[in-house]
């Protein structure tokens, strides 16, 4: 794949969340005086079309080259095991658990051993302690609910 043609295809996609970010960001309401609650996403998305636009300047300079894309297979699973994710929980709202579900698959996809009963407890032991640190920290100390 070429260098450039990557660079600007990723440019443009980023580019275009950040205008839809900062269109809804419009929707939050503005105080007269500090900062409101939509300071914040305002600024950033400013940020991420100033740095696209910053990178499609400074990808027309350089040279191109041929860009290979190792592990494509993992990169195209993840992709769709996220929008997935993000699918089952805004149709259930079930959170938590889809959110085992995805972190179990990716960690067991992503480790290169064998598939073995270590390599399965490895995963469902580590998506556990993830998934209730995420439950204890925004639950308890934040009080946000999923």
């Amino acid at each position: 794949m070429s260098y450039k043609i990557a660079s600007y295809v990723s440019f443009l996609f980023f580019g275009i969340i950040g205008v839809w970010f900062y269109t809804s960001s419009l929707a939050l309401p503005t105080v007269t005086r500090g900062m409101g609650p939509g300071y914040f996403p305002k600024a950033i998305s400013i940020l991420i079309i100033i740095t696209c636009i910053v990178g499609i300047f400074t990808t027309f300079r350089k040279t191109d080259e041929r860009v290979e894309l190792p592990n494509i297979k993992y990169m195209v699973s993840m992709t769709v095991l996220t929008i997935l994710f993000v699918f089952i929980w805004a149709k259930t709202g079930i959170f938590y658990l889809s959110s085992f579900i995805l972190v179990f698959i990716l960690l067991y996809m992503f480790n290169q051993t064998k598939h073995s009963m270590k390599k399965v407890l490895n995963s469902l032991t580590i998506s556990i302690i993830i998934i209730l640190s995420i439950y204890v920290i925004f639950d308890y100390l934040l009080n946000v609910r999923f």
